[in-house]
């Protein structure tokens, strides 16, 4: 081998010798990687060494925070409970007062609820009598030493051939009508206190009305029938308009049929209103009456057998919105006319805005009933009442004999 060559081969093999591991790359780099591990390992150590104490502490206080708000709460809690009960406690009780009240209230008012039963008589295709009745509630609105005057519905004892009265002590009595009337369909019915027994006389007792105030949406109530007696409070009070009048309704949620009769009372025991089917209007399912404060002169002329005037008009108030609106004058607008009234023999027509009566303002239904009741059958009455004619309303007065209610 010549000296060229093996300068060539000395060379090949300086360039293929390996690296020390020492001076490789990837030792190099894991070196570094492990000194950089270290290094953290130490900062975080000292780093750790350091918080430890604090965190501790703060551990601790926070640890002695929560238990004493924890107590805190418990005890708040604890407090809070013990007054919700006493309030559902005391608000037990006085429910239970009022139910209590309720009931000794209906307790005593049952001795001036009766019975009114129709009985008619009739032969059929064999020329046997049968008989078929029919039974309302009533409540004694007076007694005396002659006779006891009963308020009930006329519809069921009209037409009948007698009428039979049940007391609350089972006692059975002939009944007479006194006085009916035909628009809101009561009656009052006597029984003449010689029918009675001295024991039936001094156990039944005339109903106490109430005299004065105002009964309120969610005052509470009680339903008296006979056969049963239900707690309600009343849900509404809406006017219920009937032939020359208008009169304010008490509905109530207790369940029941108006055609049975009888009376709304309130914590008092006073009668605050009168059930009907004919002063009903609404859910057929619930209770409603009519005010007796609201009918008090009607009732006082069927027991004292007053004749009551007699005009025929059914009526509403035009509110300022509606006669703003409409371009109307305040007053009752004419709603329905009674067929054969004098109302409607003298032509008063329906949309007719009456104003005045006997140059006496009228601005609402009630100003027209007390205008109203202090005439008497046969007298005259002056009507002031605008019609529309084309797009305006003309004024017209007329004069009406009136007719007995």
């Amino acid at each position: 081998m010549s000296e060229d060559e093996k300068k060539k081969d000395v060379f090949i093999q300086e360039q293929i010798r390996k690296k020390p591991f020492y001076r490789r790359k990837c030792f190099q780099r894991t070196v570094r990687g492990t000194v950089a591990i270290v290094l953290l390992g130490v900062s975080a150590g000292g780093t750790f060494a350091f918080v430890q104490p604090l965190a501790l502490q703060y551990r601790k206080e926070k640890d002695k925070m929560v238990v004493v708000s924890s107590e805190t709460e418990r005890e708040t809690a604890a407090a809070e409970k013990v007054t919700e009960t006493a309030a559902r406690e005391e608000d037990l009780s006085n429910y239970e007062q009022v139910y209590i009240k309720m009931a000794a209230a209906a307790d005593e008012t049952k001795k001036s609820i009766v019975t009114l039963t129709g009985v008619t008589s009739e032969l059929d295709l064999f020329n046997d009598i049968r008989e078929s009745s029919r039974s309302v509630a009533g409540v004694i609105i007076s007694k005396t030493d002659k006779d006891l005057l009963i308020l009930t519905e006329k519809d069921t004892i009209d037409d009948t051939d007698s009428i039979k009265v049940t007391f609350e002590d089972g006692t059975l009595a002939d009944g007479w009508i006194q006085d009916s009337d035909e628009i809101s369909d009561l009656a009052v019915v006597k029984v003449f206190s010689k029918d009675l027994s001295e024991e039936t006389t001094a156990y039944v007792e005339a109903a106490n009305f109430v005299d004065s105030g105002e009964t309120k949406i969610g005052d509470p109530i009680i339903a008296l029938s006979v056969g049963y007696v239900s707690f309600g409070m009343v849900t509404s009070q809406p006017y219920l308009s009937l032939c020359d009048g208008s009169y304010r309704r008490i509905n109530t949620d207790i369940i029941g049929k108006n055609e049975d009769g009888g009376v709304l009372i309130n914590l008092e025991g006073q009668i605050i209103g009168v059930l009907g089917p004919d002063i009903k209007e609404g859910d057929s399912s619930t209770l409603n009456g009519v005010e007796i404060l609201e009918i008090g002169n009607l009732v006082n002329a069927l027991a004292n057998k007053t004749t009551l005037p007699y005009l025929g008009i059914t009526g509403k108030n035009v509110t300022d919105a509606l006669a703003k609106e409409l371009g109307m004058p305040k007053g009752i607008i004419v709603m329905q006319t009674e067929e054969g009234s004098p109302a409607m023999k003298n032509g008063i027509q329906p949309t007719d805005v009456i104003t005045a009566l006997d140059d006496s303002s009228v601005e609402s239904v009630q100003d027209y009933m007390n205008i109203l009741r202090k005439k008497k059958p046969g007298d005259t009455i002056s009507v002031n009442l605008w019609r529309k004619w084309k797009n305006d309303y003309k004024e017209t007065k007329i004069t009406i004999t009136l007719a007995k209610r």
